[in-house]
């Protein structure tokens, strides 16, 4: 992710919040792992998100998590 653009976008305390969010999921080996990671909030999306997780940035599932070994971000969003 372009570190100008995240900073403009989100400004500097979120920009550092997914840094280290993203930071997390590169030393993760799997979902379980990453769910240890205060305050992660992990948990898998609905509706138009189906099937996908999403891990809270803020203080704002029966999956096996310890199977899930590769992550992608998609989208840095408020789907609230």
């Amino acid at each position: 992710m372009d570190e100008r653009k995240l900073l403009v976008r989100f400004g500097t305390v979120i920009a550092t919040k997914i840094r280290t969010r993203i930071w997390e999921m590169e030393q993760a080996e799997n979902l379980y792992q990453l769910s240890q990671y205060p305050p992660a909030g992990l948990h898998e999306l609905k509706g138009k998100y189906a099937g996908l997780f999403a891990v809270n940035l803020t203080g704002n599932s029966s999956t096996q998590l310890d199977a899930v070994r590769s992550v992608a971000v998609i989208e840095v969003i408020d789907y609230h």
